[in-house]
């Protein structure tokens, strides 16, 4: 059972033990007077960093199983999240709906796209950036693209932030911690990256999935892993999560559309949690 879980679902026993072991070294440093002072504040400490932590994470029976995906929909996962569309400085006023942006002669050199455009959830996300110098990265799909120049015309959803005043000088390797059945395991780190100082969680989490993809076949068959999620984790934020078989749909417009919200986080103080279990 053990196995199966991240630590953080058992707070109960790490609180235990962890409180056990500083109480013993506190009374050997200190004694037992001073002790009995400071074993109040430490619990306080530990129940709310464990506790923190744990009303967000996603429990293991939550977890969608690969098993319940067919070949068709982990194909169409697969490359909805491989050669995602990078652009930067490109400005449009115009739009197809009200909660969407249509870029007209994007790709001039390219026989099968020339428009692009962009959906969001709502119109106001729309109208932030209508008419405004932005950059874009962002899982892409053909199939159910409707807008500009027809059958030559490339969408996706969110992945937009604005050009100015938003780049570091190189990239930023973002650090990711990889646990696979309970056992920390070693991943690049250049696995994600980016030169943006407020980085949509899309850029980040179409590198991390391709990389999964790459190297444990995640959305492919035969591969070991069948469950798995993400945490995006900043002191500063709201954890943002993701399960990675929790697959809304079977093909990449209905895949991708979880990044509608366009929802963006600061990397400055960013770093990943990654969970990936075998059974």
């Amino acid at each position: 059972m053990w196995a199966h879980e991240p630590l953080h679902n058992k707070p109960y026993v790490v609180l235990y033990h962890l409180y056990l072991a500083l109480k013993c070294k506190l009374i050997i440093v200190l004694g037992e007077f001073e002790v009995k002072y400071l074993t109040g504040f430490i619990l306080i400490l530990l129940l709310e960093g464990i506790f923190t932590n744990s009303a967000s994470a996603i429990e293991y029976s939550d977890l969608h199983h690969k098993s319940k995906l067919d070949s068709k929909r982990l194909y169409n996962a697969k490359v909805s999240f491989a050669n995602p569309t990078d652009l930067e400085n490109k400005k449009t006023n115009d739009r197809l709906l009200k909660h969407d942006l249509l870029f007209h002669d994007m790709f001039v050199n390219d026989d099968w796209k020339k428009d692009f455009k962009v959906e969001f959830e709502n119109e106001a996300l729309s109208k932030k950036f209508i008419n405004k110098d932005i950059d874009i990265f962002a899982g892409n799909y053909g199939y159910g693209c409707h807008g500009g120049e027809a059958n030559k015309t490339q969408c996706s959803y969110g992945g937009v932030t604005f050009s100015d005043n938003n780049k570091y000088d190189d990239y930023k390797n973002i650090p990711c911690n990889l646990w696979i059945d309970g056992h920390q395991t070693e991943i690049e780190l250049t696995a994600v990256k980016t030169k943006k100082k407020i980085v949509t969680i899309q850029e980040l989490d179409v590198q991390l999935r391709n990389y999964l993809n790459e190297k444990y076949k995640l959305y492919e068959q035969g591969g070991d892993i069948v469950k798995g999620y993400v945490k995006y984790h900043n002191d500063d934020e709201k954890n943002v999560e993701y399960d990675f078989y929790n697959l809304n749909g079977e093909y990449g417009h209905e895949v991708l559309k979880m990044y509608a919200d366009n929802k963006t986080i600061n990397s400055d103080k960013l770093h990943l949690d990654i969970y990936l279990f075998k059974s």
